[in-house]
């Protein structure tokens, strides 16, 4: 064998172990690490857009229900009324007046492109309950309005009523209500503590009287809507820029959906109650878990904000350490506030009537 024959056989043995291209083990492991960085990092601010957006969301869901007051206004002469209680669902054929017995989010339903809704159970006799009138209201019940729903809370659903809650209404089939259509969004009755809600009329078949005796002097109270409420705009004497007119409504954060929270457990269409209405003698609180409210004010499941529409149509973010006193007469059309504002109250047992 001759020398320069060895010689190439060393080499190609030299080229045979050199070590391929490639990554080591340590090098995967930095590359892996690095990514986790970024991704730590960079998740935050992707969850704060997506915050960012639904709140953008939310606030157009006020401003369309805040221009759909104004149009009923600019109709009726006058806001939309409380209704009558949490006993009765909406009558499309008893008007928009202190005849009406739904609420004000069912009486706002024609401005927001939902006429078919509002007419379901019509049967032409506003003076008597018809078959047809139950069953169209029983269905109402649980048509769901997406604009009636905040994305930071919950999608727009019909969640289930907690059998533990009394429950009980008026002008539609009991039975045939297991889903309710409810809303995150509720008017202002103004500073009088939400007691003066349940002082509304409960009666057990219509027609109510047209002399009707309301337990309480309406040109007294201070709000927007209420019981027997038929406010216009020249009663805002405090300006209808600085006056609440449809806030967020605070509401447990671990009761969304399962409808223990007895302060959302009728549909958005059922009359005066606490479900479509707040007063500003509450305190604004962040949705937290386990904490509910007695008479509820409102509220968000937005970090650090909640979002109001004022009565001119405009919609403001505030924060939740808004002075309690200015929080009380930016919920009252006169300049009035609350005698003893009241704190977070511990619930009602689940066996007793909701209070309205």
């Amino acid at each position: 064998m001759n020398a320069n024959t060895d010689r190439g056989r060393r080499l190609g043995a030299r080229h045979v172990l050199r070590r391929q291209p490639g990554f080591t083990l340590v090098e995967l492991l930095v590359v892996i690490a690095i990514i986790g960085i970024l991704v730590a990092l960079l998740l935050p601010a992707i969850q704060a857009a997506r915050e960012a957006a639904r709140r953008s969301e939310c606030k157009n869901h006020l401003k369309n229900l805040g221009l759909a007051m104004l149009q009923h206004h600019n109709t009726f002469k006058h806001f939309p009324t409380g209704g009558w209680s949490y006993k009765w669902t909406g009558d499309a054929d008893r008007g928009h007046g202190r005849d009406q017995c739904g609420s004000w989010l069912y009486q706002v339903l024609p401005f927001i492109e939902e006429q078919a809704t509002y007419n379901m159970g019509s049967d032409g006799e506003p003076e008597s309950i018809t078959a047809q009138q139950r069953d169209g209201a029983s269905q109402r019940e649980s048509v769901v309005i997406p604009l009636l729903f905040c994305p930071s809370r919950r999608t727009a659903d019909a969640y289930p009523r907690d059998p533990a809650i009394n429950f009980s209404i008026s002008n539609a089939n009991k039975a045939q209500i297991t889903v309710t259509a409810r809303s995150d969004y509720a008017a202002n009755i103004g500073p009088v503590h939400a007691g003066v809600v349940q002082l509304s009329p409960h009666p057990d078949s219509v027609p109510i009287a047209g002399n009707f005796h309301w337990a309480f002097n309406l040109n007294e109270l201070q709000g927007i809507v209420y019981a027997g409420s038929k406010v216009d705009i020249a009663q805002i004497i405090d300006g209808t820029s600085k006056t609440y007119m449809i806030a967020e409504k605070y509401l447990k954060a671990d009761a969304y959906i399962d409808g223990s929270d007895y302060t959302d457990f009728e549909s958005a269409y059922t009359g005066n109650n606490d479900d479509t209405l707040r007063s500003p003698c509450f305190v604004p609180l962040q949705d937290q878990p386990g904490v509910g409210t007695h008479y509820a004010g409102w509220g968000s499941a937005h970090p650090g904000v909640w979002q109001v529409a004022m009565c001119d149509g405009s919609v403001q973010t505030l924060t939740f350490e808004i002075e309690p006193l200015v929080h009380e007469q930016n919920g009252s059309r006169a300049g009035g506030a609350c005698a003893d504002a009241p704190t977070l109250a511990a619930e009602p047992p689940p066996d007793a009537p909701p209070i309205h």
